[in-house]
């Protein structure tokens, strides 16, 4: 896994005040710059161990499909837009034909780990797989849980 850093270049100034045997006030400025290097959190997605068994359970097709479909999932909505384009590529990509991805996506909706909200979006199933910050998930999975995101609701809950 490819190691993501972030450099940043921070300055500090300070006056140094001397004075001398003579008594004589010698004033001197002094500049450093450092640059810090952090590493960052590399591309992730929570899987919640309860609900694992869901994943293990997906045909092998299906599961090559969720994969690259995670790396599409927005962050803090969970959200998936797929075009046609994005479909053909996938398939493409997986060396499968659109049907047998068009069978995976099918799987993927009845095993409830994907729900179709609108054509061409979907939303990761929060309570199985998620991906962005904690407070936002919970938003998510409250309304999941609330039947505030189904197919005939096409929007999510708004989050700030």
């Amino acid at each position: 896994m490819e190691k993501k850093t972030t450099t940043k270049k921070l300055s500090q100034q300070t006056e140094l005040t001397i004075i001398d045997q003579d008594g004589q006030i010698i004033k001197r400025e002094v500049n450093r710059v450092f640059k810090v290097t952090k590493e960052t959190e590399p591309a992730y997605a929570k899987f919640y161990l309860e609900n694992i068994k869901i994943i293990c359970s997906l045909k092998r097709g299906s599961i090559d499909v969720l994969i690259k479909l995670i790396e599409l999932v927005e962050y803090n909505t969970n959200k998936i837009i797929l075009t046609p384009s994005h479909r053909k590529s996938i398939a493409k990509a997986l060396g499968i034909t659109t049907g047998s991805f068009a069978n995976s996506l099918t799987d993927l909706k009845n095993s409830n780990v994907l729900i179709d909200i609108d054509q061409g979006i979907f939303l990761l199933n929060p309570n199985i797989i998620a991906k962005g910050e904690w407070s936002k998930i919970k938003l998510i999975q409250a309304s999941l849980q609330a039947n505030e995101i189904s197919p005939i609701n096409t929007n999510t809950p708004k989050i700030d």
